[in-house]
């Protein structure tokens, strides 16, 4: 078996089989054009598939923040509501010990 029968007549023509180096076949056939489009829609299926991934942690981490700003919101009511208390349980000992300490006074008197 000869190497010109392996090299199409058109390349023999341009290229001697002897030269060992990398060829250069202008032409494009349809495993060119198949090879393109199986890249480009690789491409933009990945492309897409990272877009929804992003997307879903995005909304993931907005629902987060406001569970987050919510659970905020009712520890401050509870601190509020903890601080009322006891701001009126002080006034109730200030009365008291006012009380008190008039009942002393007249005492001594």
């Amino acid at each position: 078996m000869d190497n010109t029968e392996q090299v199409p007549s058109r390349l023999h023509e341009t290229y001697p089989p002897e030269r060992k180096h990398i060829r250069w076949d202008p032409t494009i056939n349809t495993g060119h054009m198949l090879s393109a489009g199986t890249s480009i829609i690789a491409s933009l299926v990945f492309v897409m598939a990272s877009w929804a991934t992003m997307d879903k942690r995005v909304v993931i981490l907005e629902e987060a923040r406001l569970a987050t700003q919510q659970a905020n919101r009712d520890r401050q009511d509870q601190i509020k509501d903890k601080f009322d208390d006891v701001k009126t349980s002080l006034t109730e000992l200030k009365v008291t010990v006012e009380g008190l300490r008039r009942d002393i006074q007249e005492r001594k008197k």
